[in-house]
């Protein structure tokens, strides 16, 4: 699962690192981000779809909430998950959603293993 991990983290910097400056900055936030390494269990209490993005509110084990963005393809749909976090935006608004959130996570979830919902 860490190398798995780690190859997704790979892919998305190398994607980042050919992506045109200019255009990618005014559309992909990641481009502003901080790089981060995160991996904790959470219990998702709120989704929100926009477009090709699924924006998730979590709460971990010591009742600490968050917001992560992953994509909409790769939510597994569980209410508790296992996340893996590689980069924070300090705020992020966002169009799609008229919304702004404070701080912003993105990463990625998977099942807990052994928890049924």
């Amino acid at each position: 699962m860490k190398t798995a991990f780690l190859a997704a983290l790979l892919l998305t910097t190398t994607l980042l690192a050919l992506a045109k400056p200019a255009r990618n900055a005014a559309t992909n936030p990641l481009t502003l981000a901080t790089p981060v390494l995160e991996h904790f269990r959470a219990v998702v209490d709120e989704r929100l779809a926009a477009g090709s993005y699924t924006y998730v509110h979590l709460r971990d084990a010591t009742g600490t909430e968050r917001w992560l963005a992953t994509l909409s393809a790769t939510d597994p749909g569980a209410t508790q998950v296992t996340v893996d976090v590689f980069a924070r935006l300090d705020r992020f608004e966002s169009p799609r959603l008229g919304r702004t959130f404070s701080p912003l996570s993105f990463g990625r979830l998977s099942p807990t293993p052994g928890v049924h919902p």
